[in-house]
Order: C-alpha cells, then structure tokens, then sequence
C-alpha cells in the first residue's frame, strides 16, 4: 500500500471555530438525524490531520533507526567475515601440528609449525592501532 498523498490539513488557522463534542455525546455517537456542527466537524478533522502528521513523524524516526540499524548489522558481518578466516587459519596451523604429532608418534618432540601472523587489521581498526601490534610483534618500524 503506498502513501496516501491526500493534503489532511484542516481548521489550521488560528481562528478556526473547532469544537470537542461533549463526552456524552462521544459515548452515544450520533444518532438519526443528528448534525454535528462545523465546529465539532473541523476539530475532527483536524485531529486526524494532527495523527497523520504525527505518525509520518514517527514513521520516518523509525526507518532512520532501522537503516542505522543495517548499517552496524553490515559492520559486524565484515568482523565476523574477517574474524573466520582468522580461525580457519588457525584451524590449518593446528592440522598441521595434528599431522606432525601422528607422523612420528615415537620421536622426540619436534618443534611445531609455527603460529601463522595476523596478516590484516581488524575492520575498523586505526593504522595507529595496526602499526602499534605490528611493531609489537616484530614485524612494523622500531
């Protein structure tokens, strides 16, 4: 269903003549033959144009939340991307050691292979930060 595009502006002016029915006669309705006045006629609608503006409002706050809300969702699946090749990495490095321990079972232990590096930063991660566990693993600029 698309959005209607009828202008619900009504009684906007200052001096409009809007009126609220009585509570009673909320309660009954109108019954046959009854009139409601043009004053009792603009303050409804003008209350309806008010909702509308209102839940257009609140509608659009919404899809701004959401589409924020997509955004970080796409964040972390780019982490996480990056965060499972980094264990199939590991996965790898310890199939290695698997391999290595099991083709020479009665041999003194031998070195393993060693730990495969972080290749790349984190998404999202600073150079800063990056340079900084670079640096601290021997391998950045002193």
């Amino acid at each position: 269903m698309n959005k209607p595009e009828a202008n619900t502006a009504w009684a906007m002016a200052e001096s409009a003549k809007k009126l609220e029915p009585l509570e009673s006669q909320r309660q009954a309705g109108w019954v046959y033959k009854d009139t409601p006045s043009s004053g009792v006629i603009n303050s409804w609608m003008n209350a309806v144009h008010q909702w509308r503006v209102y839940l257009e409002q609140t509608g659009d706050a919404q899809e701004a939340h959401i589409e924020a809300l997509e955004q970080y969702v796409a964040q972390l699946e780019v982490v996480l991307k990056h965060q499972v090749e980094e264990i199939q990495r590991h996965e790898t490095w310890l199939e290695q050691i698997q391999a290595s321990l099991e083709s020479h079972p009665t041999q003194p232990a031998q070195a393993a292979p060693a730990k495969p590096a972080i290749l790349t930063p984190l998404p999202g991660m600073s150079s800063s930060k990056w340079a900084g566990i670079e640096r601290n693993n021997g391998r950045g600029p002193k």
